[in-house]
């Protein structure tokens, strides 16, 4: 078989590109000062940016549906501003496929006035975490992100209710609104409205190695009973990677498998097994809305422990464990779901809701259920 060479112009057009993608990685501590708009419907493909083609296009399956669960309350669109403040995101025109996620805190107004219970409401910072799918041209820094339909009508999740609910109470029972603002100078952004935006979801990364764990804290979270943060646990060991993308309170009994699933592997087959976390906390049943990233939407360099676990000499994207399998359970609607390809979402029946941790099944990563 004759031997390919590379040329030396096409030598020096890679390794100019190869600069040009590093010069301006990711920083998860870097807060990037923000607008917000609001959309009810999807970009269209014409309008990404950098610019597709009609046979781009043609390979990329339809937009997606903006009356639909998941692009309603987890998709955002990002201006060309703010993907360059931001890093190299690396944005993927299918929407179906792993895409960056971003956090998304409220400066102005500094706090919203949620009822938790009987007369109590709680002045509380808004947090909230979204995947980037597309991004648009415009010189200003701006996220856009579906609106609530009349700001009162929040039967279907949105981005602006993860960020704006401002739920009252009518005879001891709750009642969902949205806190709405005006565009009086028709500007398209919400006015009084402003964010600081971070490559990363997570303010904190801890990383386990060789026996030193090593905490790093990117930004500081603002709200004292709100948190998203990460972990992982590298070992020498290619054999089974465990993964729980939905810990903490996101979707509960996930993150309390975590040590006796590693234990168990360790003491009956003596396996070391690499493990990541992400738990979310916020309180109350905003939780689950705040923080869920759809498992097959998870970009893995927005999560700089899960990438350091990845970074392994014997790392390769088709095989990076010879087994794996993704940890899933309960939302404050209670749903039964698994890692497998196959699995579908549905009520639990009686004798689901008895069992007091969901039953995992094999899979692939990213063949994790919603």
């Amino acid at each position: 078989m004759k031997r390919k060479t590379v040329t030396a112009p096409l030598l020096a057009a890679l390794c100019a590109l190869a600069a040009a993608c590093s010069q301006n990685p990711c920083v998860p501590s870097k807060a990037v000062a923000t607008s917000l708009a609001l959309i009810a419907q999807p970009f269209q493909y014409t309008d990404l940016k950098p610019a597709l083609t009609q046979a781009d296009i043609a390979k990329l399956p339809a937009l997606p549906d903006p009356t639909a669960e998941i692009p309603r309350r987890e998709h955002a669109y990002i201006s060309t501003a703010l993907a360059a403040a931001l890093g190299d995101l690396h944005v993927n025109p299918d929407w179906r496929q792993p895409n960056p996620q971003i956090r998304v805190r409220l400066t102005s107004p500094a706090t919203l006035s949620n009822w938790k219970s009987g007369t109590t409401f709680r002045d509380r910072s808004s947090n909230a975490v979204f995947t980037v799918v597309g991004v648009i041209e415009d010189n200003r820094p701006i996220v856009w992100i579906y609106n609530g339909l009349d700001g009162t009508n929040v039967v279907i999740d949105s981005g602006q209710y993860k960020l704006f609910a401002e739920d009252t109470v009518s005879s001891g029972k709750r009642v969902r609104k949205i806190k709405s603002f005006a565009d009086a100078d028709n500007d398209g952004l919400l006015d009084t409205v402003a964010a600081s935006v971070f490559c990363s979801p997570v303010s904190q990364s801890t990383v386990t190695a060789g026996g030193s764990t090593t905490p790093t804290n990117h930004y500081a979270e603002n709200d004292a009973s709100g948190s998203y943060v990460e972990a992982a646990v590298r070992m020498n060991d290619n054999r089974f990677a465990l993964l729980v993308p939905h810990g903490g309170a996101i979707e509960t009994g996930t993150s309390e498998q975590i040590t006796p699933f590693v234990s168990t592997l360790k003491n009956g087959y003596n396996i070391d097994a690499n493990s990541w976390k992400a738990e979310g906390q916020w309180g109350d049943d905003q939780t689950s809305k705040r923080w869920h990233i759809t498992s097959t939407s998870l970009a893995e360099a927005s999560f700089p422990a899960l990438t350091a676990m990845l970074n392994q000499p014997w790392y390769n994207n088709t095989h990076p464990f010879r087994r794996t399998l993704a940890l899933h359970g309960f939302t404050p609607r209670p749903r039964r779901t698994s890692s497998s390809a196959a699995a579908r979402t549905r009520t639990p029946n009686a004798s689901w809701r008895r069992r007091s941790k969901p039953k995992p099944t094999w899979g692939r990563w990213r063949c994790a259920s919603f």
